[in-house]
């Protein structure tokens, strides 16, 4: 197993399920700016495109060939969001 230099450096970084780190009470929070988290956002056909979850509208989206895919609601909960350990490792 391959332990990288980020586990040297500082921070380490997962995806994790957005219903696990939304409360924020985790050593992983979401990585955001404002209330947007990059996310893996999955559509109905069983596609995973990387996109954004707008954490106060509950809205996921995503662009890919020239179209856009958004899903809302609970369903977000599911979606893995990119998170950050909470402290900086000395």
């Amino acid at each position: 197993m391959h332990y990288g230099v980020h586990l040297q450096l500082g921070f380490e970084y997962k995806w994790l399920p957005y219903k696990s780190v939304r409360d924020g009470t985790g050593a992983f929070k979401p990585v955001h700016v404002g209330d947007c988290i990059p996310c893996v956002l999955k559509t109905s056909k069983g596609s995973e495109l990387l996109g954004n979850l707008h954490t106060k509208m509950e809205k996921a989206t995503a662009g890919y060939c020239g179209k856009d895919a958004a899903v809302t609601g609970p369903a977000v909960n599911e979606f893995e969001v990119l998170c950050r350990n909470g402290f900086k490792k000395s």
